[in-house]
């Protein structure tokens, strides 16, 4: 099934590295994604042949915050209202809470948030990375995995990843990716190959101290943390990032290990969109259902229970699943018809009015001016 333009899924980056532009021939290399594959306990199958994905920046919550606040008084100080009134309800460490669109579907709102990490040694991850990607993860945790959860949250539900990328000629490119097995999720890297080629390094990495600290630890959690290893060759010169020279120590990956890596973290990126669609899928079916049953009682909105059903088909449509879009908007269709036909029967709202005023006005002056342009100037 081919994708339209609109069949296409947002990724948000937080690259306080500037990592990004390094990373991003290779990531269009290997988009889009393709054979996807989601199950849903209602439905059959669904096979989605390629989607699209379009990365944007995140925002700093830092500069939000700032330009949140009011300019300062005459004396460079803040009103202490003003700035209390800026601070995120419910919140006391004056971080600005995410604003989400009131109407559910209507917003583009990502499918997945990716952290691009640097970090080049153990030390560094130990005193400011773990510290860096824990704050992170607190400000980005999606609703399946809140106490707090909401209805709204659910509508705009995304999964986390945090990518490692690993420079040349740093003390993380001399460690091996893992000193145990691999992700299962791909099964290609094994521990018998890096033992091989680092003998003697049985401490752990600074991959594994990552998966440690925020992977989830029941055993239907996704894997959110991957690593990718980049040569010198990979980085164009003027992009070389500080800290790294102009030659490095041999390349250790073999071919297959680097295309390894790659799968895994596009079979990730495949793994939490997909979950993020389902969460999106069951809230809005939940609610549909919930609306439906509520249809003849007094003060029954059609207005919500039609933006509930196109929220649901324009996510069908936002990752390739047309078929399923058209039915939602067919029942849209449909739905407004027959609420048109009852309320005509009723006496109530009998039909839609065949011009306005201002409609009327617009076209009799057209009228005229086409038809007697001098009488219509004279009046």
């Amino acid at each position: 099934m081919a994708s339209s333009s609109s069949s296409k899924v947002t990724v948000e980056y937080h690259d306080p590295s500037g990592l990004f532009n390094i990373l991003e021939p290779h990531l269009r290399a290997r988009l889009p994604l393709r054979n996807l594959h989601w199950k849903s306990p209602a439905r059959p199958l669904r096979s989605i042949d390629s989607l699209h994905v379009d990365f944007v920046p995140g925002r700093d919550p830092t500069d939000d915050f700032l330009k949140s606040l009011p300019p300062p008084s005459s004396d460079g100080r803040r009103s202490r209202a003003a700035s209390a009134s800026s601070l995120r309800p419910g919140s006391s460490d004056g971080r600005p809470g995410r604003r989400r669109h009131q109407i559910p579907g209507l917003s583009q709102t990502p499918y997945l948030k990716l952290f691009i990490l640097r970090c080049d040694d153990n030390d560094t991850y130990k005193v400011s990375s773990r510290k860096l990607l824990r704050e992170w993860i607190k400000e980005n945790t999606p609703a399946s995995e809140s106490g707090t959860k909401s209805t709204q949250e659910n509508h705009d539900a995304f999964e986390w990843l945090v990518l490692h990328v690993v420079l040349p000629d740093t003390p993380a490119a001399g460690q091996p990716r893992l000193s145990g097995s691999a992700s299962a999720s791909t099964g290609a890297i094994e521990k018998s190959s890096s033992a091989s080629r680092w003998p003697g390094r049985g401490s752990t990495t600074i991959f594994e101290k990552i998966r440690s600290d925020f992977n989830g630890t029941s055993k239907s959690a996704p894997d959110r943390i991957s690593q990718i290893r980049l040569e010198m060759k990979d980085i164009p010169p003027h992009l070389i990032p500080p800290g790294i020279g102009q030659t490095s120590n041999p390349y250790n990956d073999s071919p297959q290990e680097i295309l390894n890596s790659w799968s895994d973290t596009i079979i990730k990126f495949k793994t939490l969109i997909l979950s993020s669609f389902d969460l999106r899928v069951s809230q809005y079916e939940e609610d549909i259902k919930e609306k439906d049953a509520q249809r003849h009682l007094p003060g029954w909105n059609f207005n919500t229970f039609f933006v509930l059903k196109e929220g649901l088909a324009r996510g069908f449509e936002s990752v390739g699943l047309v078929e399923d879009a058209l039915v939602g908007y067919d029942e849209l269709s449909v739905g407004l018809d027959t609420i048109v036909r009852e309320h005509a029967a009723d006496g109530y709202g009998g039909s839609f009015l065949e011009y306005t005023e201002d409609i009327k006005k617009h076209f009799l002056r057209t009228y005229y001016e086409r038809t007697s342009p001098m009488q219509w100037r004279t009046k």
